[in-house]
């Protein structure tokens, strides 16, 4: 590694929050990719931001209504929209050129096969969202998913499903829809945190940063589910699994995601949670009660068979199976992600045996 390189990104990597550990070491094996990570550890979303800041400002909630005529017709059909709306916009109705909605279709299939043991694969991403102090601290803070785990488990599996239908995350579609209400209400969150003036920049990073959102596009709606499912005995191919990290590549633009942090590929995304494992500054006390509420919700609290997903009952899996799954995918990830670091194709083949069969405008809960 060319020293001055190195030294260049090692200082951007020390001005990072403190929560990121290991900084030395994240520039040897990572080089450029651990700067641009601990750069978004400090990054908001300038659109999103913006156009937050004018609804809460706008007492007529006319950019609001706007908001939602362009979200439900499309920026064309606002007359005169403000700028921070037109701005948005612009970016998430725009087709990214490695766009393949053919391969999102196919990436959502590739999850919806899986049937009863998706329930189990969400599970378990969940638990591996919580495995970081500081990324959990905005829904700390809310308390809303510490109190009670029941609207984060019916809002985040409603939205997952809408996106993973065939067509759902087309223009105006109910993914996309959702998905898109997901990054304003990330924004408003945000925006709500950074103003009650106790929060702790320099420790946690900016609230809903960019770093933590890649850390759920590259980590827990895709690597962890994938391996989960292996885990269980479960066939995924390469290039399945490449069709489902496509699509979450997608969900992330949607997010406001910068390009340089959404993996393209499986590998990808295995070296950058590799990355995000190293310098993962691990659970605390806030993590442990999410865990808790997470592992206590029942099968009554999961949302209903209609809205594509079956009850835990019904996996056949117990508590303690899920136990198990959620702390090997939020524990034993590190280990596992070095192995691909730097394949750019191929895949070693999983153990996996068998072989699965398919199976209102309420804001959804951030994610």
């Amino acid at each position: 590694m060319d020293i001055s390189s190195f030294e260049d990104d090692l200082a951007a990597v020390q001005q990072a929050p403190r929560r990121l550990r290991r900084s030395p070491e994240a520039v040897r094996r990572f080089g450029s990719k651990a700067a641009l990570y601990a750069a978004a550890l400090r990054q908001g979303d300038p659109l999103a931001d913006a156009l937050a800041a004018d609804i809460a400002g706008d007492s007529t909630r006319r950019i609001a209504l706007a908001f939602e005529a362009a979200l439900t017709e499309g920026l064309a059909s606002v007359v005169e929209p403000p700028d921070s709306l037109r701005a948005f916009f612009d970016h998430v109705e725009a087709t990214p050129a490695w766009l393949d909605r053919e391969k999102l279709d196919a990436g959502g299939v590739s999850y919806l096969r899986l049937g009863p043991a998706l329930q189990i694969c969400m599970t378990a991403a969940l638990a591996a969202g919580y495995n970081s102090a500081a990324s959990v601290k905005p829904l700390a803070r809310t308390r809303r998913f510490i109190d009670s785990a029941e609207p984060r488990a019916r809002e985040t599996g409603i939205w997952f499903f809408k996106t993973l239908r065939p067509g759902g995350l087309a223009p105006r579609a109910p993914g996309y829809q959702a998905t898109v209400r997901v990054r304003l209400v990330h924004a408003m969150v945000r925006r709500a945190l950074l103003r009650t003036g106790d929060w702790n920049e320099a420790d946690w990073g900016a609230p809903l940063n960019m770093g933590d959102t890649s850390r759920g596009i590259a980590t827990e709606f895709t690597t962890v589910p994938i391996d989960a499912a292996r885990k269980m005995g479960y066939t995924i191919t390469e290039s399945e699994a490449d069709a489902m990290h496509h699509l979450f590549r997608y969900v992330g633009y949607l997010l406001g995601v910068p390009e340089s942090l959404l993996p393209q590929n499986q590998w990808q995304a295995r070296e950058l949670t590799a990355l995000i494992d190293l310098t993962n500054d691990g659970p605390d006390e806030d993590c442990r009660r999410l865990i808790h509420s997470l592992l206590n919700i029942g099968p009554s609290d999961l949302p209903p068979p209609s809205c594509g997903t079956c009850c835990m009952a019904m996996s056949g899996f117990s508590r303690a199976t899920l136990m198990l799954i959620a702390r090997e995918s939020a524990t034993r990830r590190s280990s596992t992600s070095c192995r691909y670091r730097g394949r750019s194709r191929g895949c070693a083949t999983s153990s996996a045996r068998g072989q699965a069969s398919a199976p209102p405008s309420r804001s959804p809960s951030p994610i």
